[in-house]
């Protein structure tokens, strides 16, 4: 990402929400959020005015839903990229979402957790999804494309695993990404959701049984 900021709309007709969300949001330097709609089609409105690069909508608003707005705005060619809040642990719904061309989905009560991490993953140009909806995502994306466990992760997530894989420890990843050792646990800890393992050496073992899958991503990633 470059050092200009990333502009975000956030729509929701829940004005508390809506603020809460923003203060979050605008902690990262990196985000700014330029404009807020209470409604799908005050938010349509704003983003044909291409005022934002990422738009975070409610899939429940009034005038216009969620994905409504995001099939006006797929009709139109539009290139800013969306981001689902929901109510719902739903695979039909998520379905949907991800059909129409959506980037990001995360649920309501994950948001303060996870509404961050998400919007670094989808101006990166990947997919980000809440943990306790990975299993309806991994049963999408195989049963699509026949797509490997690594194809949850994120360019970041995968490029740690690595490390694990070369018996890195906490301390020594945060020092040469950059980061804090808290960041890296939290980090073990997704991966270890995303592709399910348990126990003590289960992360090591499955990153050393993937490590030249691992090794080729990285090299990928340097090259971008």
């Amino acid at each position: 990402m470059s050092d200009e900021k990333i502009k975000i709309l956030i729509a929701d007709d829940h004005p508390i929400f809506r603020l809460g969300l923003r203060e979050i949001v605008e902690s990262e330097p990196m985000f700014e959020v330029v404009a807020e709609a209470e409604n799908g089609e005050q938010a349509l409105q704003l983003l044909q005015q291409s005022i934002a690069e990422i738009a975070i909508l409610d899939i429940n608003m009034p005038l216009l839903d969620g994905l409504a707005v995001v099939r006006y705005l797929k009709k139109a060619g539009s290139p800013v990229k969306i981001i689902i809040l929901s109510l719902y642990k739903d695979e039909k719904m998520l379905n949907l979402a991800f059909d129409l061309g959506i980037c990001g989905y995360v649920l309501k009560e994950d948001a303060v957790e996870e509404i961050i991490d998400c919007i670094k993953a989808v101006a990166q140009n990947q997919n980000y999804i809440s943990p306790s909806l990975y299993e309806f995502f991994f049963k999408r994306t195989i049963g699509k494309s026949r797509l490997s466990k690594l194809d949850l992760l994120t360019s970041t997530e995968k490029l740690i695993l690595y490390m694990i894989s070369e018996y890195k420890t906490n301390k020594e990843i945060a020092e040469e990404l950059s980061i804090s050792i808290r960041t890296v646990e939290n980090h073990r800890f997704k991966i270890a959701a995303k592709l399910k393992l348990k126990g003590k050496n289960a992360l090591i073992k499955f990153a050393i049984e993937n490590k030249s899958k691992l090794l080729k991503s990285k090299k990928h990633k340097k090259k971008e």
